[in-house]
């Protein structure tokens, strides 16, 4: 399993190394944005046709401009901690109730009319703001010109995340817990993260001794939960709150220094296509490993973000 979850991120890995610095050298990021909303528009449109050459294509279209859209966007805002820590707000909040959404949708209207709906909602995104780094982009030059503590730091962010997310769930099944219940946790999980992204993006830019307080609390759940699994809820809580200002210290120092968002997100995704991977064949031996060397990477991870906390 660990090895389909891999695939995904791996491939969206190389295409930002590969193609996405040689296109946004050559085409305005607005273009770009624009040409990337549409073919992400058309892919949903094109599932309406029940061809299976047909799907695949709009799943190709989707997977490649889709994984162009997000440094994009990212760019455009990444250089204001409230902006970064409201957008990561909106995102994973969105992120919660996007399948009730569709689902009342569906009901409602349909499923081949809710899928153009979505295309048309898509489409009408068209225009917001969106930037290319001005940094440049290729990876030496960027490792000339800067510290790869920032691309260590969402590296092990991402290797930590996807871990979790794989390994948790079956860890929890496994101790008997339903699919349902299993999926409420991580729910609560992600809307205590959500909600708390406005005001940690306030005490970045404020208070920065709080935030390493905030993040010393990040590695503990990882160590707890395979020993206490009744207690999965709060230590998810906990894990929320220690990895809330991670994401938005990352961006913020990338930004500032003027680098493209599409170079730190490639190696967010190489995170999340190693960490699953090592995870899931630790987990084959022993739980407890998996989520102890997890841990000890939370520990490496907090200790990468302090030193950029230091540096804003």
């Amino acid at each position: 399993m660990g090895v389909l979850v891999s695939i995904s991120p791996l491939v969206r890995f190389l295409l930002l190394v590969t193609l996405y610095g040689e296109i946004i050298e050559r085409v305005p990021a607005g273009v770009l944005y624009r040409l990337s909303i549409a073919a992400t528009a058309a892919s949903v449109a094109l599932l309406l046709v029940k061809n299976p050459l047909i799907i695949a294509v709009s799943r190709i279209l989707a997977g490649v401009f889709g994984t162009f859209l997000a440094p994009l966007l990212w760019n455009s805002i990444a250089g204001d901690a409230k902006m970064i820590s409201y957008a990561n707000s909106v995102t994973v909040l969105a992120g919660i109730v996007s399948f009730v959404a569709a689902g009342l949708i569906v009901g409602a209207v349909g499923f081949k009319a809710a899928l153009l709906l979505f295309s048309l909602l898509l489409l009408s995104t068209a225009f917001a703001r969106a930037s290319a780094g001005g940094g440049g982009f290729k990876l030496g030059e960027v490792l000339r010109r800067s510290s790869s503590t920032p691309l260590l730091a969402i590296f092990l962010e991402w290797y930590v995340l996807y871990s979790l997310f794989l390994i948790l769930p079956i860890f929890l099944n496994r101790q008997g817990l339903s699919i349902e219940l299993i999926g409420l946790l991580f729910t609560v999980e992600a809307a205590v993260y959500g909600a708390l992204q406005p005001l940690v993006g306030r005490i970045v830019e404020s208070r920065r001794k709080d935030v390493v307080s905030l993040l010393a609390l990040y590695p503990l759940p990882l160590f707890l939960i395979p020993l206490a699994p009744g207690l999965t809820l709060p230590l998810l809580v906990l894990f929320a709150v220690g990895s809330s200002p991670i994401f938005i210290i990352e961006t913020y120092y990338w930004r500032r220094r003027g680098f493209d968002m599409g170079i730190l997100m490639s190696f967010g995704y190489l995170g999340s296509f190693i960490g699953p991977l090592v995870s899931s064949l630790l987990a084959q031996a022993s739980f407890i490993l998996s989520f102890v060397q997890l841990a000890m990477v939370g520990c490496v991870l907090i200790t990468t973000i302090s030193m950029l906390l230091k540096n804003l």
